[in-house]
């Protein structure tokens, strides 16, 4: 009983010693089990990482959340229109990773990223820049501002698809 102190002689008492006769052998594994399989859905839900686009474009965004969810990653997804709305949304939750478009309203990629690393938001979180810019001075900048890659978006969708995941599967 809970909350009582029971010596040995009284679980000999209340116990029978045969296992196939004995509700308490029968209980303990059963439990077992459930606290298995508890843990182990909180280890898949826990699992999942958290994914931030930054995209300005509703036709962008939605190619890319296809591609995304094509690429077998699993991620729980936030979108941000501009470069303002991503830094909330850094201010107040964590990612593990962030996609980010260089030409946006109102805030660009490159001054997200000055702003985001001058306010120290989400350190250590890896960017990839998505633009449909071709130059190298652009590459360029991102690279020094500390983004870990640039995909190129105006490919073909199925190339785009499989840069994104191969992207993905390495975060």
């Amino acid at each position: 009983m809970p909350g009582h102190r029971l010596d040995n002689g009284a679980l000999r008492r209340r116990c029978c010693f045969d296992p196939r006769e004995c509700t308490q052998y029968i209980a303990r594994p059963v439990l077992l089990i459930y606290a298995i399989v508890w843990l182990g859905i909180l280890a898949v839900v826990k699992m999942k990482k958290r994914l931030l686009l930054v995209e300005d474009l509703p036709f962008d965004s939605e190619l890319t959340l296809r591609a995304i969810g094509q690429s077998g990653t699993p991620f729980e997804i936030s979108l941000a229109r501009d470069g303002w709305d991503a830094l909330v949304l850094m201010k107040n939750q964590d990612f593990d990773l962030i996609l980010l478009d260089l030409k946006m309203p109102r805030m660009n990629g490159f001054e997200t990223m000055i702003l985001k690393n001058g306010y120290g938001l989400q350190a250590g979180v890896p960017v990839i820049i998505l633009t449909n810019s071709n130059l190298e001075a652009d590459r360029l900048e991102a690279q020094r501002l500390g983004a870990a890659g640039y995909l190129h978006k105006a490919l073909d969708y199925a190339e785009f698809s499989d840069r994104l995941a191969a992207t993905l599967r390495q975060y």
